[in-house]
């Protein structure tokens, strides 16, 4: 691939980083910024991609703090230069969904230590201070947030202690730290997977599809695993019980959240729904509480009950 191409991937990146640091109501759009390196990895190699993303680092360090550009280099553009990798001719989502979470875990720890030596920004304390500034904000405001939908008892925030919602919510950080990596992989392989397949017309490059998640192997070894691991960290005072009794729920929540998603997508293709209506209903049912739950017991039921019939990994 000739340097005028590499050199378009990058201001692409660029610009999407612009537009969500910028533009306030397109902030999501900043975690779609890796994609030209998954382009680019699949198109021409993990080495130029690599490279390429960390000339992209050091342009975009000239026009936003580097705290905020390394982390996008560190947590989103290598990872997703990785995930480029297994976009031509693979069909196990769920798999390189969860390798591109797990890059994504490993640069955030990174970016986190580095934080925390070299930049002395301490990742837990500012964590409580925004939970307190929020807190404060809705007590401050407790009028108009009755207005909202479900935030109805919004009062019982003035009875309560802010120490002991400050102890609970840190306490659930790591499962949401997992549950957003889980989310941005699979929004980014899903929408790079489409652009690739739409864009260069490749006949081995598989478009992915919500309907083929699954999770990888046999249930009945999942949980024996976790309930062994559980007893090995409770026995041994790892972790405290209750941190990890509310870790453990809401991870398989989500894992079976996203298989759940899967068979929804399939029943949706069984009554012959087009796509864009297929893709609105599951999202808004995602935004819905008691909905997202309902879709999660459905995932969970798919683990052993297998409505689709494939093929377990």
């Amino acid at each position: 691939m000739d340097n005028t191409r590499r050199v378009k991937f990058i201001l692409a990146s660029m610009l999407l980083v612009f537009i969500g640091l910028y533009i306030p109501p397109l902030s999501i759009v900043v975690f779609f910024s890796g994609i030209p390196f998954m382009m680019l990895t699949h198109k021409d190699s993990l080495n130029a991609s690599l490279i390429c993303g960390f000339i992209s680092f050091l342009l975009t360090s000239f026009f936003v703090p580097v705290i905020i550009s390394l982390f996008l280099l560190i947590v989103i553009h290598i990872p997703l230069s990785f995930m480029g990798i297994k976009i031509r001719g693979s069909k196990d989502l769920l798999s390189n969904i969860t390798k591109g979470f797990i890059l994504m875990s490993i640069g955030a720890s990174l970016y986190i230590a580095l934080l925390n030596n070299i930049f002395d920004f301490d990742f837990v304390d500012q964590i409580k201070t925004s939970i307190v500034t929020t807190i404060d904000l809705m007590k401050a405001n407790s009028t108009q947030f009755k207005q909202i939908p479900g935030l109805m008892g919004i009062d019982a925030l003035n009875n309560m202690d802010i120490n002991m919602i400050v102890d609970s919510v840190i306490k659930i950080v790591p499962s949401i730290l997992i549950f957003t990596f889980i989310l941005v992989s699979t929004a980014n392989y899903f929408v790079g997977g489409s652009i690739i397949k739409k864009l260069y017309k490749e006949e081995d490059v598989y478009e992915p599809d919500f309907k083929n998640i699954v999770v990888p192997g046999d249930p009945f070894f999942g949980f024996l695993t976790s309930y062994i691991l559980y007893f090995v960290l409770i026995s041994t005072k790892i972790v405290e019980q209750d941190i990890l009794v509310s870790n453990i729920i809401i991870v398989f929540m989500m894992i079976f959240l996203l298989q759940g998603i899967g068979v929804t997508s399939y029943l949706l293709d069984k009554f012959k729904v087009s796509n864009l209506i297929k893709y609105i209903i599951i999202i808004v049912s995602v935004l819905m509480s008691n909905i997202l739950i309902m879709i999660s017991v459905l995932g969970f039921l798919d683990s052993f009950m297998n409505f689709r019939k494939i093929k377990r990994y």
